[in-house]
């Protein structure tokens, strides 16, 4: 399972937020192009795959943004799996990277012209709006790596303790008990 799939309400509720803001339809997608949130049209498609070859594909293999996509006639749009059915008139992509990882991408996408304008003209100001949105993600995966590293190291820590052939009481600043091992238990006849 993907990390972005942990956390595809939050993401959701993000891409959601922003869509209103910015007036483009917004998804996210994990490395294996499996779309984790969407809004507009690809709400509807969260949990199915992004096309082959397409703009997503290009920038998960590549590590790099695509910003300029709003001509049809571009080598990305042509190779891609969904080219003929395409409804996009313009997109940005942006990639998520977690220590060094591609675990996905964001892009945003209009289906009208009228708004393919306003996001080119707009550019630098929705490219700055594509990063941030990728740095929150790549924030609220790395805090679950990071628990889930300090989960590994209490629970190596624990069977250390109850290797010991000693009583252990570890107590914190309130001495409230924060561990107890299993010969302190045996020792002191609890029975929990």
């Amino acid at each position: 399972m993907s990390y972005l799939k942990l956390i595809e309400d939050k993401v959701q509720y993000l891409a959601e937020s922003l869509s209103t803001v910015l007036n483009v339809e917004i998804t996210v997608t994990d490395k294996n192009l499996l779309r984790i949130a969407g809004t507009g049209d690809f709400y509807n498609r969260i949990n199915e795959n992004s096309p082959e070859n397409s703009l997503f594909d290009t920038v998960i293999k590549t590590g790099e943004p695509k910003y300029d996509i709003f001509k049809k006639e571009n080598n990305i749009c042509i190779s891609c799996s969904n080219f003929g059915n395409c409804k996009e008139e313009g997109n940005m992509v942006y990639p998520i990277r977690v220590e060094g990882e591609i675990v996905g991408v964001v892009g945003f996408a209009t289906f009208d012209k009228g708004q393919a304008k306003i996001m080119y003209n707009k550019k630098d100001e929705y490219i700055d709006m594509l990063k941030h949105f990728s740095n929150s993600i790549e924030k609220e995966i790395l805090g679950i790596k990071m628990i889930n590293r300090l989960n590994i190291g209490n629970a190596e820590i624990n069977v250390v303790i109850n290797s010991i052939n000693r009583g252990i009481i570890i107590l914190n600043s309130e001495n409230k008990i924060m561990h107890i091992n299993s010969k302190a238990v045996k020792i002191l006849k609890i029975n929990f």
